[in-house]
């Protein structure tokens, strides 16, 4: 009889009068099934009724992934908000789209950690508009470790402070003397003298000489006040290299600066 009065309410659509029969009987069944299978929250989300269906769920009905996928689908936010604050999650594609409609409540979902893990999500977020400051949140609890074509991404999309973080964070395989010399190419000198900094590739790893054959001057002045050294055996093809003046003055102290390490062996 109860379950009667509860569908027959809810029917009705009278709000006022469906929190006084909850309130009035606290054993009410929320999930009672109206019909062909549907319960009241699925009825409500089937006419549109969101301020009713989200008063059904906040009263204890039980929900699922599926509605909140429909919310999201239908911009019905505040509805969504609830079931994110449940724990429920949603792609990283679906994000994404949010994200060209509503970049803040996209944002929201990020920093709820309301999506569910995906290889490749940083490209998905960059090229959706995705803030620097959510991007650093994602970062922290994704589970992705990222590479230099993902450090160019963020630089080449004005998100300097998100490759920052990914490189203090040491979230980046491994590391070689190519990555060094793609980031110069592309004009991101900042990103390789960074990549040294946090050590997370070896000075042993890379040649001076490779960067002074290569034209890469300012980069080479900073590996030469770090302490490179020229190995031996390129110090003919270094002297033959038309430097800028500054360059040719540090390398004026070559004898200093040759790495006798080479002869070993």
């Amino acid at each position: 009889m109860e379950n009667e009065s509860l569908i027959v309410t809810a029917e009705s659509g009278d709000l006022e009068r469906l929190e006084a029969l909850v309130q009035g009987n606290p054993d009410l069944d929320l999930d009672v099934q109206v019909s062909k299978g549907l319960s009241l929250l699925d009825v409500a989300i089937e006419n549109d009724q969101w301020q009713y269906a989200q008063f059904i769920l906040e009263l204890g009905a039980s929900s699922s992934t599926k509605h909140l996928e429909r919310s999201l689908e239908e911009s019905q936010w505040d509805f969504s908000r609830v079931l994110l604050q449940q724990g429920y999650r949603t792609s990283l594609e679906v994000v994404a789209k949010i994200l060209k409609k509503n970049r803040l409540f996209a944002e929201e979902i990020i920093q709820l950690r309301g999506f569910r893990y995906e290889a490749g999500g940083l490209r998905l977020l960059v090229e959706s508009g995705c803030s620097w400051s959510t991007l650093k949140k994602w970062i922290r609890c994704s589970r992705d470790n990222f590479n230099v074509d993902d450090l160019l991404l963020c630089a080449g999309s004005n998100k300097h402070e998100v490759a920052n973080r990914i490189i203090r964070l040491r979230r980046l395989e491994t590391i070689c003397e190519d990555d060094l010399e793609l980031c110069l190419n592309q004009g991101w000198a900042y990103l390789a003298g960074n990549i040294y900094e946090s050590r997370l590739i070896s000075k042993k790893d890379v040649k001076l000489s490779r960067f002074l054959l290569a034209g890469h001057w300012m980069f080479a002045k900073y590996m030469i006040k770090k302490g490179w050294k020229v190995a031996l055996t390129d110090v003919l093809l270094v002297d033959k290299i038309d430097a800028p003046e500054d360059v040719l003055k540090l390398l004026d102290t070559k004898r200093c600066l040759i790495d006798f390490s080479s002869l070993s062996g």
